[in-house]
């Protein structure tokens, strides 16, 4: 569940953890997807209320840790970020 926390009248920080993912997408079928969605949309409620919203998202950092199918690649969703 998203979390708001109001530094003052017009500032908030949404924190969403996202840790439990994993790496590949999922599937908008299965009830982990219908659960962030609706994480996700409780953020964007959040973010409504204050004309200046911080999100901030908690996921493990990927380049960090071996994929262990591929040791010497990286993750799919790090190498993306890395051609940001």
């Amino acid at each position: 569940m998203p979390l708001g926390t109001g530094r003052d009248a017009d500032t908030q920080f949404i924190v969403f953890d996202s840790s439990l993912v994993g790496v590949t997408p999922l599937p908008p079928t299965i009830a982990m997807h219908v659960q962030y969605r609706r994480q996700y949309e409780q953020a964007f409620a959040l973010a409504a209320q204050r004309p200046n919203a911080f999100f901030m998202n908690h996921h493990p950092v990927l380049a960090f840790a071996p994929n262990p199918a591929q040791p010497d690649a990286p993750y799919p969703a790090t190498a993306r970020c890395n051609r940001c």
